[in-house]
C-alpha cells in the first residue's frame, strides 16, 4: 500500500511539475493515439492539459467538493484572524500554511507556482485516506490536512489551490481536475 501512495503522489508532483516547466496549457498541443483528429479542438482550450473541462453540478465528487467548500469557508476565516495577528494564533498548521503562503508571495510567475508546490509536496506525508480515516475516498480542508500532516493526492490538490489562491493567483485561473482512469475503472 505505502509503494501505491509514493507512486500516486509522485505522479501527481510529477504533473505539476510538467504544468511548470512547460507553460501555459494553450501553448501546448495534444493528440491521442485513438483519435487524432481532434488535435484542433485540443489547441482552442485553454483548459488544463489542453483538453475540455467539464463542470460537475451534482453526484458524489460534487457533493464532496461541497463539504470541503463548507470548510474552506471558516478555514478562511481563521488564516484571515493568524495572518492579522500572528503571535496569537492558536493554530500551529494556520502558521506553517501561511508561512508558505508568504514565501510564494516573495516570488514571481511559475517561481511562486513552484514554491507553493514545493513546500506542500513536504509538508504533507503521503497517506490513503483507507489509513487514516478507515474509508475510501475523504476529502480534506487544508488545515485539517496539515493537523495531521498527511493526506493523499487530492489533499494535495486542495491545499495547493487554497495556497495559490491567498498567494495574490485570482480563483478564475485555478482549476481542481479530477483525472478518471478509464483502463483500470
Amino acid at each position: 500500500m505505502g509503494i501505491f501512495i509514493y507512486s500516486r503522489t509522485l505522479g501527481v508532483a510529477v504533473m505539476a511539475w510538467g504544468m511548470i516547466s512547460f507553460g501555459h496549457a494553450s501553448d501546448l498541443a495534444a493528440e491521442t493515439l485513438l483519435f487524432p483528429s481532434h488535435a484542433d479542438r485540443v489547441k482552442k482550450s485553454a483548459e488544463p492539459f489542453g483538453v475540455f473541462a467539464f463542470r460537475l453540478y451534482g453526484g458524489e465528487l460534487w457533493e464532496k467538493w461541497i463539504g470541503v467548500q463548507r470548510t474552506l469557508a471558516d478555514e478562511i476565516v481563521q488564516l484571515a484572524l493568524c495572518n492579522g495577528d500572528r503571535e496569537r494564533c492558536v493554530s500551529p498548521a494556520a502558521l506553517r500554511f501561511l508561512a508558505i503562503v508568504d514565501n510564494a508571495k516573495a516570488r514571481e510567475g511559475r517561481a511562486r507556482l513552484g514554491e507553493i508546490n514545493r513546500a506542500i509536496n513536504l509538508a504533507i506525508h503521503p497517506m490513503s485516506d483507507l489509513a487514516r480515516y478507515g474509508e475510501i475516498d475523504v476529502w480534506s480542508s487544508p488545515l485539517l490536512t496539515f493537523t495531521t500532516g498527511t493526506g493523499d493526492c487530492e489533499d494535495y490538490a486542495i491545499a495547493k489551490l487554497v495556497a495559490l489562491n491567498q498567494a495574490g493567483i485570482p480563483p478564475d485561473d485555478l482549476r481542481i481536475v479530477i483525472m478518471r482512469a478509464t483502463i483500470r475503472g
